[in-house]
């Protein structure tokens, strides 16, 4: 019957993710969900449903109760009538289901089917208190069914109801709980609907229902249960009953249990904390289900419970012993996979709200070290290009993982995969690459003290958290060298002219109002088109990188230099003038006159004209025209020269 809604949804991955949650973890009300689904596609064929709200209709009935996973567990399984207490917990699941399916893009439209199904026709239900056909209609047949299969299966809250009954029962709230119409088309269909889906159903035959089962029966069955171990106690602890799958839980021959005391099968401290519980049920200071955990290296339940005689004496305990290692996987992947999506939403608001390198690699360390129990974490940078290491963060933690990190990046530039070392068999060191397009930008490294469980899934959302890193560590610098752009020329280091433009002002602004003296130089290269045109602008770039150098290093820390295009270079002296600026002037020719490059393609000298202006003699604003003229008149002449 829900063939054609499995097939549909059998790719979407959130359907089966919480598919998986049921059957492993709520398996008493996935097989309630299916046998509502199978109800509700067969009702839904009949009143002429399309196809598409079929299949719609199949999955929100499979995922109608979804939202009892946030249920307390103590109302979820308590036994007899439910108190005001209990009533409100329970009515929240589906406000708690709507909750679940609104956070998925391809389960949203099922939320109103879910949401819904517990309103009345009457306008008494809830959450909502709809009316009538404000209900939607997925949700009045899902409510239709679902409480056809709660009077006729087995419940913990009520007393269980045959076929006719039930179905009675749905007639007479026709038209207060339940859609009228939809009540006599389902009540139409009962004998050949009911026929076809109680093979599935947890239903007890009428001709059974007073059958005296027989306490050898019992015994046989008790002794036969293959998934669930069962051990009686005595007043005295002794073992008066234990079946084969109780033994076999504990790794113990067959009847190795039987006739002993219970406590003797238990280490020293385990058997402490035992005695204790048991001594407690037996006074009666607890008297409901005890639980505890872990047995060789599965996850095993063991709950305890107080068995008292008619008069209310103590006579016993008896012990259920249930592995539920596979519902506690299917926890731990749900766990974890909040923790990874949290992790990558802080991380995802670091990258997004900072630009700065070092505020986002100490977010993404804080994340690192709040998620996982590490004993040491960094992340180190390389250079670009190259494999050493730019930089460490935290740089407390520099001297500990250098050497690690510089011996693992040619590994991790090969292979860009995560690699794993051990040191002295108890410490794990972890050398995540932080790599963006191909291109390792850097290092993760972690340290952990081993304590032998399995870190795959943590490693995954370290690996994760490594990729978000490399992204934003491209996004920083990027932004760093925008930002650097704006201001300085890559090439020389120096101010670019967009600088010069804003600062000049600035400085002929100062001089004037307070009567400083103000120089500028303004300075050419010598022959630049020609060593362009000879050797490549490689060889030119290198003049005017080298002019650049020269020029930095021999005016004083007060004057500014600027690239103010092409192969000239502006110096703004404040504070003197001309005359006193000439022995700078002297300082940069002599340098220049003595730089050579020599390789395999030549020798470069370097030759530079310089043009001077100061404000004692043209305006402030001038300076750059004055300038501009003498150094172009400089060059003149040594152009005469050398032709000369």
């Amino acid at each position: 019957m829900l063939k054609s809604v499995m097939t549909h949804w059998e790719t979407q991955e959130d359907f089966n993710f919480y598919m998986a949650i049921l059957s492993h973890q709520f398996n008493f009300v996935f097989r309630h969900s299916e046998r509502v689904a199978c109800y509700a596609v067969t009702l839904a064929r009949h009143i002429g449903c399309t196809d598409e709200e079929i299949v719609n209709i199949g999955a929100a009935a499979l995922l109608h109760d979804i939202g009892k996973m946030n249920v307390p567990i103590k109302v979820l399984y308590k036994q007899g009538i439910y108190d005001r207490y209990d009533r409100s917990e329970m009515e929240r699941h589906p406000v708690y289901g709507g909750q679940i399916l609104l956070r998925s893009k391809e389960m949203r439209h099922l939320t109103d089917s879910v949401l819904y199904h517990h309103e009345w026709y009457d306008g008494t239900g809830y959450p909502k208190k709809l009316h009538g056909e404000e209900i939607p209609l997925p949700a009045r047949i899902i409510h239709i069914v679902e409480a056809f299969d709660v009077m006729t299966t087995v419940q913990n809250y009520q007393q269980w109801k045959n076929r006719d009954m039930a179905l009675a029962e749905l007639k007479c709230k026709a038209g207060s709980q339940f859609d009228p119409r939809l009540v006599d088309i389902f009540v139409s269909l009962g004998p050949d609907i009911i026929n076809k889906i109680s093979p599935a159903r947890q239903f007890i035959p009428e001709e059974e229902s007073d059958e005296v089962v027989l306490p050898d029966s019992i015994s046989h069955y008790m002794a036969n249960i293959s998934n669930l171990g069962i051990i009686c106690l005595d007043k005295n602890n002794t073992v008066v009953f234990c079946n084969p799958y109780a033994e076999k839980m504990r790794q113990l021959p067959a009847g190795e249990l039987f006739g002993k005391n219970f406590l003797e099968n238990y280490p020293q401290h385990r058997r402490t904390i035992l005695e204790e519980k048991l001594s407690q049920l037996k006074t009666g200071e607890k008297t409901e289900w005890y639980r505890l955990m872990g047995r060789g290296g599965k996850f095993i339940e063991n709950r305890y419970s107080r068995v008292t005689d008619a008069a209310g004496k103590y006579i016993g305990t008896v012990l259920v012993t249930i592995d539920v290692t596979e519902r506690e996987r299917v926890n731990r992947m749900l766990n974890m996979a909040l923790e990874r999506q949290s992790a990558l939403y802080q991380a995802a608001q670091i990258i997004a709200s900072a630009f700065n390198i070092a505020e986002v690699i100490k977010g993404i360390l804080k994340i690192v070290i709040q998620s996982m129990a590490v004993r040491q974490a960094a992340i180190c940078l390389l250079e670009e290009p190259g494999n050493d290491i730019a930089a460490v963060y935290p740089e407390s933690s520099r001297e500990n993982c250098l050497a690690d990190c510089r011996w693992a990046v040619p590994v991790l530039r090969n292979s860009l995969k995560t690699l794993a070392t051990r040191e002295g068999g108890n410490i794990i060191k972890y050398h995540i690459p932080l790599v963006f397009r191909e291109t390792l930008l850097g290092v993760l490294y972690m340290e952990k003290v081993c304590q032998g469980e399995d870190y795959t899934e943590r490693l995954q959302l370290l690996e994760a958290l490594a990729s978000q890193t490399a992204v934003a560590v491209h996004n920083a610098r990027l932004h760093e060298e925008v930002q650097y752009l704006a201001e300085y020329d890559k090439l020389t280091g120096l101010f670019n002219r967009h600088s010069f433009d804003k600062q000049f002002s600035g400085y002929c602004l100062q001089a004037d109002l307070k009567k400083l003296p103000l120089t500028l130089l303004m300075i050419d290269i010598n022959g630049l088109k020609a060593v362009n045109d000879r050797l490549g602008h490689v060889a030119g770039d290198l003049l005017i990188r080298e002019t650049a150098h020269i020029i930095t290093k021999s005016i004083r820390a007060d004057d500014c230099a600027f690239r103010y295009g092409g192969d000239e270079i502006v110096v703004i002296i404040p504070g003197i003038l001309l005359e006193q600026s000439r022995i700078i002037i002297k300082r940069i020719q002599h340098s220049v006159s003595r730089w050579r490059y020599k390789d395999e393609s030549g020798e470069l000298s370097l030759s530079v004209s310089i043009g001077a202006a100061d404000n004692s003699e043209v305006s402030s604003s001038g300076l750059v025209q004055t300038a501009d003229a003498r150094m172009y008149e400089n060059k003149r002449r040594h152009y005469q020269v050398m032709e000369a």
